[in-house]
């Protein structure tokens, strides 16, 4: 179906004109961190970091959309939103916490 998913273009996802709003800044805050390096730990302590590791780079993403106000680990992913696939993003998320 053309027109309802995220899709890759130079270098860069393109949310669909017709998603909602906050799943395009979702998207285009997720753009922002291309290039950076994988960090464990990396956007737990904050959202401005040196590179995330994969709930660093969720939160980051959520956070641009205003989603989040602050960062979040796998476990605490876990109980964030709605369960079950969602219309527009679905965040699959584990209970492995740092220590």
């Amino acid at each position: 179906m053309p027109g309802t998913r995220a899709r890759y273009v130079d270098g860069m996802a393109a949310a669909p004109m017709s998603a909602p709003a906050a799943v395009q800044e979702i998207v285009w805050a997720g753009d922002q961190l291309i290039g950076l390096p994988y960090i464990y730990g990396g956007g737990h302590a904050s959202f401005i970091s040196p590179g995330y590791d994969c709930s660093g780079t969720v939160s980051f993403a959520l956070h641009g959309a205003d989603l989040l106000a602050s960062p979040e680990d796998s476990s605490e992913f876990m109980g964030w939103g709605s369960a079950g696939v969602g219309r527009w993003v679905t965040i699959f998320s584990n209970p492995v916490t740092l220590t």
